[in-house]
């Protein structure tokens, strides 16, 4: 699994860093990457590969090479999150 990140992300990174409020930006980060964590694992339960996970500034976006997935099973993957 490869991992990409925007570079929008990383200006507000950088910007937060400076600014002293790096704390402010931990919590949404924290709480964007539980709940993606919760997508990953459904996705691992289900034997379904990963192939890319995108970070942009409005949230993640998550790339599967699993075309056939059934109804039930995506549906379950959305909600895990």
């Amino acid at each position: 699994m490869s991992i990409s990140v925007s570079p929008s992300v990383l200006i507000m990174i950088f910007v937060s860093a400076l600014s002293g409020k790096m704390s402010v930006l931990a919590v949404p980060l924290l709480a964007a990457a539980a709940h993606e964590l919760g997508h990953i694992a459904c996705a691992f339960v289900f034997s379904i590969p990963i192939k890319k996970l995108r970070l942009n500034l409005f949230g993640a976006l998550i790339e599967t090479d699993q075309f056939n997935c059934s109804y039930k099973k995506e549906a379950i993957l959305s909600l895990a999150g």
